[in-house]
């Protein structure tokens, strides 16, 4: 299955990573193994963020469109859920 690369490509010139099944899904979003200890993070065939493991609860949050809570603005868990709405916006520009 051909992902795309949101971070290497541009409007009209697309890169792809190429991955098996997923390791996990709910909805439209997906966690593939790439390669030792890096996981590809998915909305359906749009990469949104790589991580070193995969994160199942990060998935959820963003099928339900819920940011995680917490007592200061920023954390890990805040920082990796806006990267990720960020980098979608990102990949459907790129693919409209």
């Amino acid at each position: 299955m051909k992902i795309i690369n949101t971070w290497q490509s541009a409007k009209g010139d697309l890169k792809y990573f190429e991955v098996n099944k997923p390791l996990y899904s709910i909805g439209n979003y997906a966690i593939y193994k790439q390669f030792d200890k890096c996981y590809l993070h998915t909305f359906k065939n749009i990469a949104i963020n790589q991580l070193c493991g995969p994160n199942k609860e990060h998935l959820n949050n963003l099928h339900e469109n819920v940011r995680p809570l917490t007592n200061t603005k920023y954390t890990p868990k805040t920082f990796v859920f806006d990267r990720a709405k960020e980098t979608l916006k990102k990949g459907l520009e790129l693919i409209n």
